[in-house]
């Protein structure tokens, strides 16, 4: 699926929210809470894979693992006024960018499924899982 070589180990936690994600570079993982399980059709749960199997594919994982541990650092190693500016525009455009790794591994998910319907219901679903989280 998607000329990724290995094929990634799939686990489930024990837990509400409706997400999933992956991580890991030379062994990849995905990560399905165990509530997307209930709230999604069969369809829509193959479509939050090949979403997964997206980020993997185009190695989205290292680069967030990256991004986020120089934000970290620079924050940390170097607290001062005269960081935050350089580390504020680090910020917005690693969010940027993580906005569009998300459309891309989007992509990848319709690709692969051949069912828009089932990745729009998955999108639908993140998106009311999410603003009840934060309402």
């Amino acid at each position: 699926m998607l000329g990724v070589d290995l094929v990634p180990d799939l686990y489930l936690t024990n837990n509400y929210e409706i997400n999933a994600y992956a991580f890991g570079t030379h062994q990849p993982i995905i990560v399905l809470n165990s509530e997307i399980l209930r709230a999604f059709d069969q369809p829509s749960l193959a479509a939050v894979i090949a979403h997964e199997v997206g980020h993997i594919h185009c190695d989205h994982v290292m680069y967030k693992n990256m991004a986020e541990m120089l934000l970290r650092l620079s924050g940390q190693v170097i607290p001062s006024v005269m960081t935050g500016l350089p580390v504020a525009a680090l910020s917005l455009a690693f969010a940027s960018w993580d906005r569009s790794s998300e459309l891309s591994s989007d992509r990848a998910a319709a690709i692969v499924s051949q069912d828009p319907e089932a990745v729009c219901r998955m999108l639908m679903y993140l998106a009311r899982s999410y603003v009840s989280e934060n309402a």
